[in-house]
């Protein structure tokens, strides 16, 4: 279990089955998450799901992407060049089905969602959220990041597992293996994290179904979004 994960006292008397699915080898995509999602509805769980991503891959080789853009040329203009994991996905839909994943997504938007869900979302002003990123980073070093990272890579996980695609966990493996020190790795995880962050903005603002919270003021912020959930369809059975 990851130290940033909640710990038991914030979490008692609330059943929160998805911390930990997962050991650092293991693989996920947005598939198989909703495919967790809907076991856990079918068998009575209801509550919050708090969702996002948590990484990025290194650069792909130029022999990917030409591949990419041969196979699947809107997807190859859809996804940025650092994109690995995603390239790699849309390769894999193309070359094991016959089909490019551009096809795929046109006979099944993205937007046609299999799992009904209320969706909020919290702001922060971007200088506000970025020394707090800031601060965060530092916190996680000061805690042992870095430790962890060399007790995964000392246990036999690979560098290139997905556990090492996290922001963070990434930059630390390249202090762990000598490759950057400690500082550097700090200033490249904030750096990607605010990256990160700003991306994640841009994409859930073009979302027209999600609510927005300011969270400058956090106290009244719980209040608010309950409100809101109670007057929407969340919890009610679909």
């Amino acid at each position: 279990m990851s130290k940033w994960q909640p710990t038991a006292a914030p979490l008692r008397g609330i059943i929160v089955p998805m911390v930990t699915p997962l050991a650092a080898a293991d693989e996920l995509d947005v598939a198989g998450l909703e495919r967790l999602v809907s076991r856990l509805l079918a068998g009575g769980v209801h509550g919050l799901f708090l969702l996002g991503t948590c990484g990025e891959g290194p650069s792909l080789s130029s022999r990917l992407q030409r591949e990419l853009v041969d196979l699947d040329p809107p997807t190859a203009a859809r996804l940025g060049a650092g994109d690995r994991q995603r390239i790699l996905r849309a390769l894999e839909v193309a070359l094991s089905t016959g089909r490019p994943l551009s096809s795929w997504i046109a006979q099944r938007p993205f937007g046609e969602r299999r799992l009904a869900a209320t969706r909020v979302g919290l702001t922060l002003s971007r200088r506000v959220l970025y020394d707090r990123i800031a601060v965060r980073v530092c916190r996680m070093k000061d805690d042992g990041l870095e430790e962890e990272v060399r007790r995964l890579l000392e246990s036999g996980v690979p560098p290139e597992a997905p556990a090492f695609q996290a922001i963070g966990y990434r930059q630390f493996a390249q202090a762990v293996l000598g490759l950057w020190t400690s500082d550097r790795a700090v200033a490249e995880t904030i750096l990607a994290t605010r990256r990160f962050a700003k991306r994640q903005q841009t994409w859930f603002r073009a979302e027209r179904d999600i609510v927005w919270f300011d969270a400058a003021v956090p106290a009244s912020v719980p209040d608010e979004v309950m409100t809101h959930l109670r007057g929407s369809d969340f919890g009610r059975d679909r």
